[in-house]
């Protein structure tokens, strides 16, 4: 499945009540991204946001970030394959932060 991929982009949205460390240790363990991209924003209320982005390219990477979810959910993703990409061929899937920590 994961030399199926051009490329993923793992995004995670740290909110300020959120320890990002934390969250950037979870998004790289997850992925074994060798670099995260961190970038400061602000939400709908002006409130501080941390986007941070891992981009992988690299098999070793895809198979890091398959082998962290386990085959149970990778299946569970190929099963509903097509109602998860977009008209630009985008494959969108959203995990729950909490359960990752």
């Amino acid at each position: 499945m994961a030399s199926n991929f051009h490329w993923i982009k793992v995004k995670a949205i740290c909110y300020a009540t959120e320890d990002e460390d934390l969250i950037c240790d979870v998004v790289s363990g997850m992925t074994g991204a060798e670099e995260l991209d961190i970038d400061i924003s602000e939400g709908l209320h002006n409130n501080p946001l941390t986007v941070i982005d891992a981009n992988l390219t690299k098999n070793k990477e895809y198979a890091t970030l398959f082998n962290t979810l386990g085959k149970d959910i990778a299946m569970q993703l190929l099963d509903g394959v097509e109602d998860r990409i977009d008209d630009d061929c985008v494959f969108y899937v959203r995990f729950d932060k909490q359960k990752a920590v």
